[in-house]
């Protein structure tokens, strides 16, 4: 097993870390993947908490860890971002 994305939880709703970093307003709003460690100016990747190196959204990153916790089957080759580890569990892909 890989990295551990849960950081808390009460049984009910696991708390997992985040995705991503944001910050800036107006025209120098930035977003930071912690999943390839890129940084994007792009104002869509900003709104859509996107990262076009790993080609996923972190809402959706974050939602899966959760769904993960608590016993959901993925497949780990699809959740890979730039770095080779899984971005739900973070297994090596």
């Amino acid at each position: 097993m890989g990295a551990t994305f849960v950081i808390g939880g009460d049984g009910v709703f696991a708390k997992v870390l985040p995705a991503y970093r944001g910050g800036g307003v107006f025209g120098d709003a930035w977003i930071h993947c912690l999943l390839c460690d890129s940084i994007s100016h792009n104002r869509h990747d900003v709104e859509n908490r996107y990262c076009g190196a790993c080609h996923l959204f972190h809402d959706i990153v974050e939602e899966g860890r959760r769904l993960v916790v608590y016993g959901a089957a993925h497949e780990c080759s699809e959740w890979a971002p730039a770095r080779g580890l899984c971005a739900l569990c973070g297994g090596e892909v």
